[in-house]
C-alpha cells in the first residue's frame, strides 16, 4: 500500500451491490427483522451501486474539470446509500462542480489528512470540503515496512499482518483503531472515557500498545482532529485551494439508510442543504 492510497484501494476499478456494513448479510436480516421499515424506505437488493474509480474511491475518474473535494469517513463515503441520494453528489450538482468524493468507510482524521496531503496538489479542486470525522480513531502505520499493527479481540494484542475480524479487509500497510477495539468494562463506542470506568488490567506497561494510552485522555483525540484539520487548511492555502469543514456530528444519524445504521436520503438532503450554507457564508466566490 502506497501513503496515497484509499482504504478501499483493493476495490478499484470494480462495481458492488453490497459493501462493508451494508452487507448481505445485514439486508438479509433487515428483510427478516426490519421488514416494516424496509418496505417503508422502498430499498431493494438493487438499490445501491458501490461503483469505484481506478484508484478506489467512489466518484469518476479523476479529471480537469473543475471540482469539489470531499474528505471524510463512511458518512461522506456514503455507506448504504445510492450514489444520487448522497450530500456529496447533492453538493456538487448543485454547486456545478465534479465531485472527486476521497471518503473512506471508517476513516480517521489521520486517513483525510493523508489523503489530501497527496491528492490536492495532484487534482487542484476549486475547494475542499472536510468533513471532520470523530476524534477516537486513530490510522496507524508500522513505520519500517508500513504493514499495519492491528488492535483487536480480547483488551489489546498486538500481532502485525493479521486482518481484525470487526472491520472491512483494507489494504496491508494502515489500519483504524476504534474505541470498541479496548475491551473496557463500561466504555461504548464514540463515547469519551470515564477514567472511574476503566480498569486497568495487570499486565506489564510494555504490553500495553499505543493506543490504549493515546485513547484514554479525550484531548489526545481532540487534539489529533485540530492538527489534521490545520494541516489540512495549510495545504489547500498552499496550492490556492478554498477550504471549508465541519464537524460530522452536524449529519444528523437517523439510520434510514439500507444498512439502518446510516443516514438516510432525508438526512443527506438535509446535510447538503447544511454543508450549502456553510460554503456560502466560509467561501467568496469571485
Amino acid at each position: 500500500m502506497k501513503l496515497h492510497d484509499s482504504l478501499h484501494y483493493d476495490d478499484a476499478g470494480k462495481i458492488l451491490k453490497f459493501y462493508p456494513c451494508d452487507t448481505a448479510e445485514a439486508w438479509n436480516y433487515n428483510c427478516k427483522h426490519n421488514s416494516k421499515v424496509v418496505k417503508e424506505l422502498n430499498w431493494t437488493e438493487d438499490s445501491i451501486e458501490y461503483k469505484f474509480n481506478s484508484h478506489g474511491f467512489r466518484c469518476n475518474e479523476f479529471n480537469d474539470n473543475p471540482a469539489i473535494m470531499f474528505l471524510g469517513c463512511s458518512l461522506t463515503f456514503g455507506i448504504g446509500m445510492p450514489k444520487e441520494s448522497c450530500w456529496t453528489y447533492l453538493v456538487s450538482n448543485m454547486l456545478g462542480l465534479e465531485e472527486f468524493n476521497l471518503g473512506n468507510g471508517g476513516a480517521a482524521n489521520d486517513t483525510c489528512f493523508r489523503l489530501a496531503n497527496y491528492w490536492i496538489g495532484k487534482l487542484k479542486p476549486e475547494i475542499v470540503f472536510y468533513m471532520v470525522t470523530f476524534d477516537d480513531r486513530l490510522e496507524i502505520f508500522d513505520q519500517n515496512d508500513e504493514i499495519a499493527w492491528n488492535v483487536y479481540g480480547q483488551g489489546l494484542q498486538i500481532e502485525p499482518n493479521r486482518a481484525v475480524d470487526h472491520t472491512p479487509a483494507y489494504g496491508k500497510g494502515v489500519e483504524i483503531c476504534y474505541p470498541s477495539d479496548l475491551n473496557f468494562p463500561g466504555y461504548g463506542l464514540y463515547k469519551p472515557y470515564d477514567r472511574r470506568k476503566y480498569n486497568r488490567r495487570e499486565k506489564d506497561n510494555e504490553q500495553k500498545f499505543t493506543y490504549e494510552k493515546w485513547a484514554i485522555n479525550r484531548w489526545n483525540g481532540k487534539l489529533n482532529r485540530q492538527k489534521n484539520v490545520m494541516a489540512v487548511k495549510h495545504i489547500c492555502e498552499n496550492y490556492g485551494v478554498k477550504f471549508c469543514s465541519l464537524r460530522a456530528d452536524v449529519i444528523e444519524q437517523d439510520k434510514k439508510s439500507r444498512d439502518s445504521v446510516h443516514p438516510g436520503i432525508r438526512s443527506n438532503k438535509k446535510t447538503a442543504s447544511v454543508v450549502l450554507d456553510h460554503i456560502d457564508e466560509q467561501i467568496e466566490f469571485s
